[in-house]
């Protein structure tokens, strides 16, 4: 090899190696920095308050809902919702009454 090949070889080593290091240094930099986790806090903000906007739609319709089946004026239940809970979640039925259940008529 000559002098002048071997100089090149070195000069084009050193130039990677900075080169690698001007792209690695300020990647490192910026992965712990303030700004990256500024990223991510503003991510995960986000997802709290889309979170909370479904908890608050959930909220309202269940608030509508039980305002339904409670007597105006009182927080008691409704007597009707009370039957309606009793006969359709529960399955109770009255003293007296007969049941008839309906099957889909496949086996």
């Amino acid at each position: 090899m000559s002098a002048a090949r071997t100089v090149w070889i070195r000069r084009l080593g050193l130039a990677a190696v900075i080169a690698l290091a001007m792209g690695y240094v300020p990647y490192h930099l910026y992965s712990s920095s303030g700004l990256s986790r500024y990223l991510g806090l503003k991510r995960e903000r986000d997802t709290l308050r889309e979170n909370n906007l479904a908890l608050y739609d959930a909220n309202r319709r269940l608030r509508a809902e039980l305002d339904a089946i409670v007597e105006p004026g009182t927080d008691k239940l409704s007597n009707a919702a009370i039957e309606r809970a009793a006969r359709d979640e529960l399955g109770l039925v009255k003293p007296g009454e007969v049941v008839f259940e309906l099957g889909s008529g496949s086996n």
